[in-house]
């Protein structure tokens, strides 16, 4: 059975994502459009890792996104009956999670 490979528009803020202080918040923003989001609370180092891994959504998204595509072709090409289908599967979900897309249909 083929499977649908991954297409859809980014609808997130573009550009890349950094993360700044200011007092105890950190703010993670975009170089083009400001303020992305305010974490706003001390939890120690929590905070600090937090933004990082805010900060680093729209590469890790694109990167899922790219790697599942190229999974598709070569299990779809080289073993269509092949159990890591699963982890696309996953992946796709994840994608759904962070874009709101289905990307079953």
């Amino acid at each position: 059975m083929p499977f649908k490979l991954i297409t859809m528009e980014n609808k997130f803020t573009k550009g890349e994502w950094l993360v700044s202080t200011l007092m105890k918040a950190k703010i993670v923003k975009s170089k083009e459009n400001g303020c992305i989001c305010l974490l706003d609370f001390d939890r120690g180092d929590e905070i600090e890792h937090n933004a990082k891994l805010i900060a680093a959504a729209p590469d890790m998204l694109e990167a899922l996104i790219g790697t599942t595509k190229a999974l598709q072709r070569i299990l779809y090409e080289y073993n269509p009956d092949s159990i890591e289908h699963e982890w696309i599967a996953e992946a796709q979900e994840a994608v759904k999670k962070a874009t709101g897309n289905n990307l079953n249909d």
